[in-house]
Protein backbone atom coordinates (compact mmCIF):
# COMPACT_ATOMS: atom_id res chain seq x y z
CA UNK A 1 0.00 0.00 0.00
CA UNK A 2 1.53 3.50 -1.08
CA UNK A 3 0.39 6.74 0.31
CA UNK A 4 1.66 9.67 -2.24
CA UNK A 5 2.75 12.95 -0.14
CA UNK A 6 -0.05 15.05 -1.08
CA UNK A 7 -2.50 11.87 0.27
CA UNK A 8 -1.07 12.24 3.62
CA UNK A 9 -0.98 15.94 3.70
CA UNK A 10 -4.76 15.84 2.34
CA UNK A 11 -5.43 13.79 5.06
CA UNK A 12 -3.59 15.44 7.94
CA UNK A 13 -5.28 18.50 6.91
CA UNK A 14 -8.76 17.17 7.14
CA UNK A 15 -8.06 15.88 10.51
CA UNK A 16 -6.65 19.32 11.84
CA UNK A 17 -9.74 21.06 10.24
CA UNK A 18 -12.41 18.64 11.63
CA UNK A 19 -10.67 17.97 14.86
CA UNK A 20 -9.80 21.83 15.38
CA UNK A 21 -12.62 23.30 13.84
CA UNK A 22 -14.89 20.86 16.12
CA UNK A 23 -12.76 22.41 19.25
CA UNK A 24 -13.30 26.01 18.36
CA UNK A 25 -17.29 25.51 17.67
CA UNK A 26 -17.78 23.84 21.13
CA UNK A 27 -15.54 26.61 22.76
CA UNK A 28 -17.25 29.52 20.58
CA UNK A 29 -20.70 28.05 21.89
CA UNK A 30 -19.61 27.49 25.68
CA UNK A 31 -18.27 31.62 25.16
CA UNK A 32 -21.48 32.43 23.53
CA UNK A 33 -23.92 30.59 26.34
CA UNK A 34 -21.54 32.22 29.12
CA UNK A 35 -22.02 36.06 27.19
CA UNK A 36 -25.75 34.78 27.10
CA UNK A 37 -26.65 34.45 30.91
CA UNK A 38 -23.91 37.19 31.73
CA UNK A 39 -26.14 39.40 29.35
CA UNK A 40 -29.46 38.23 31.47
CA UNK A 41 -28.07 38.42 34.78
CA UNK A 42 -27.24 42.38 34.25
CA UNK A 43 -30.36 42.99 32.36
CA UNK A 44 -32.58 41.90 35.45
CA UNK A 45 -29.62 43.70 38.17
CA UNK A 46 -30.51 46.65 36.42
CA UNK A 47 -33.87 46.61 36.63
CA UNK A 48 -34.07 45.51 40.45
CA UNK A 49 -31.46 48.46 41.56
CA UNK A 50 -32.27 51.07 38.55
CA UNK A 51 -35.80 51.36 39.24
CA UNK A 52 -35.90 52.74 42.62
CA UNK A 53 -32.16 52.67 42.64
CA UNK A 54 -32.10 50.33 45.19
CA UNK A 55 -29.05 50.28 47.16
CA UNK A 56 -29.57 46.49 48.84
CA UNK A 57 -30.42 45.16 45.50
CA UNK A 58 -26.62 45.84 44.21
CA UNK A 59 -25.61 44.95 47.65
CA UNK A 60 -27.35 41.33 47.00
CA UNK A 61 -25.86 40.91 44.28
CA UNK A 62 -22.23 42.08 44.79
CA UNK A 63 -18.94 40.07 44.86
CA UNK A 64 -17.80 39.70 48.69
CA UNK A 65 -15.08 42.09 47.60
CA UNK A 66 -17.11 44.70 46.29
CA UNK A 67 -19.47 44.75 49.40
CA UNK A 68 -17.10 45.32 51.58
CA UNK A 69 -15.61 47.98 50.37
CA UNK A 70 -18.23 49.61 51.08
CA UNK A 71 -20.41 50.42 54.13
CA UNK A 72 -24.54 49.98 53.41
CA UNK A 73 -24.65 54.01 53.77
CA UNK A 74 -22.00 54.40 51.11
CA UNK A 75 -23.66 51.84 48.90
CA UNK A 76 -27.05 54.43 49.49
CA UNK A 77 -25.52 57.70 48.59
CA UNK A 78 -23.83 56.12 45.27
CA UNK A 79 -27.14 55.31 43.90
CA UNK A 80 -28.26 58.81 45.66
CA UNK A 81 -26.62 60.96 42.46
CA UNK A 82 -28.44 59.23 39.49
CA UNK A 83 -31.56 58.86 41.57
CA UNK A 84 -31.96 62.26 41.88
CA UNK A 85 -30.66 63.29 38.55
CA UNK A 86 -32.39 60.70 36.42
CA UNK A 87 -35.05 59.47 38.31
CA UNK A 88 -36.45 55.63 37.60
CA UNK A 89 -35.24 53.36 34.77
CA UNK A 90 -36.80 53.19 32.05
CA UNK A 91 -35.71 50.97 29.53
CA UNK A 92 -32.64 50.59 27.61
CA UNK A 93 -30.47 48.35 25.54
CA UNK A 94 -27.71 46.13 26.54
CA UNK A 95 -25.04 43.98 25.86
CA UNK A 96 -21.94 41.73 27.77
CA UNK A 97 -19.14 40.89 26.41
CA UNK A 98 -16.73 38.05 28.31
CA UNK A 99 -13.48 39.63 28.85
CA UNK A 100 -11.46 36.88 30.82
CA UNK A 101 -11.68 33.35 32.64
CA UNK A 102 -8.35 33.35 34.71
CA UNK A 103 -7.64 31.94 38.12
CA UNK A 104 -7.84 34.05 41.05
CA UNK A 105 -5.95 32.70 43.74
CA UNK A 106 -7.17 29.18 43.92
CA UNK A 107 -10.63 29.46 42.20
CA UNK A 108 -11.49 30.07 38.17
CA UNK A 109 -13.29 32.93 37.55
CA UNK A 110 -14.79 34.29 34.91
CA UNK A 111 -15.43 38.01 34.11
CA UNK A 112 -17.58 39.98 31.92
CA UNK A 113 -18.18 43.54 31.33
CA UNK A 114 -22.22 44.51 30.91
CA UNK A 115 -23.19 47.98 29.57
CA UNK A 116 -27.00 49.36 29.72
CA UNK A 117 -28.05 52.34 27.38
CA UNK A 118 -30.50 53.12 29.28
CA UNK A 119 -33.58 55.84 29.31
CA UNK A 120 -34.52 56.87 32.88
CA UNK A 121 -37.93 59.09 33.69
CA UNK A 122 -35.55 62.39 33.27
CA UNK A 123 -32.56 61.62 31.23
CA UNK A 124 -30.07 59.18 29.66
CA UNK A 125 -26.87 57.43 31.00
CA UNK A 126 -25.37 54.55 30.80
CA UNK A 127 -25.15 52.04 33.20
CA UNK A 128 -21.52 49.85 33.33
CA UNK A 129 -21.17 46.52 35.59
CA UNK A 130 -18.49 44.32 35.60
CA UNK A 131 -19.70 41.28 36.51
CA UNK A 132 -17.90 37.62 37.93
CA UNK A 133 -18.57 34.37 37.87
CA UNK A 134 -16.74 31.64 40.20
CA UNK A 135 -16.45 28.20 38.50
CA UNK A 136 -19.13 27.17 40.86
CA UNK A 137 -21.81 29.94 40.99
CA UNK A 138 -23.53 32.60 40.02
CA UNK A 139 -22.61 35.90 38.15
CA UNK A 140 -22.24 38.65 40.45
CA UNK A 141 -21.72 42.07 40.29
CA UNK A 142 -17.54 43.75 41.01
CA UNK A 143 -18.57 46.89 39.93
CA UNK A 144 -20.97 49.19 39.43
CA UNK A 145 -21.19 52.77 37.49
CA UNK A 146 -23.64 55.29 36.36
CA UNK A 147 -21.61 57.37 33.25
CA UNK A 148 -23.18 59.98 31.25
CA UNK A 149 -24.81 59.06 27.74
CA UNK A 150 -22.04 58.33 24.73
CA UNK A 151 -22.10 60.47 21.88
Amino acid sequence: MSFSIKGLIGIFVTLFLVCGGGSYLFVQLLVEDEQSEAQSFGRKAVLSIARSWDSEALMRQATEKYRSSYSEKQFAEILAGPSQTLGPFVKGKSKARLTSAKADGHEEMMRAEYENHAEFAKGKAVIRMTLEKPKKGNWLISEFRVDPPEG
